[in-house]
């Protein structure tokens, strides 16, 4: 029997790729069952920080090397290699 794939998640869109010193975002170059996953973004430098903000979309980031802080709707968190958090839409981080 032959094996059939979901066109849903082979469908070429267009990719932009945002490249800097400290960051590296990038576009999902197809469509996902997720509405909301729509780019990868990779930390590059040990000071990377971004101002308070919030969105509609959930955010989810893995530490994978390092440490930091970060705050949800004014709550402080440390957070260390191996760490993954989450921030739900709406909520300030």
């Amino acid at each position: 029997m032959e094996k059939q794939q979901s066109t849903k998640h082979n469908t070429p869109k267009d990719a932009r790729l945002l490249e800097s010193d400290k960051e590296i975002r990038f576009d999902l170059p197809y469509e996902t069952e997720f509405e909301n996953l729509s780019y990868i973004g990779v930390v590059l430098h040990e000071t990377w920080r971004v101002s308070n903000h919030n969105h509609e979309h959930f955010e989810l980031c893995y530490v994978e090397s390092g440490q930091g802080w970060f705050t949800i709707d004014g709550s402080f968190y440390t957070v260390s290699q191996g760490d993954l958090f989450i921030t739900k839409p709406g909520e300030r981080h």
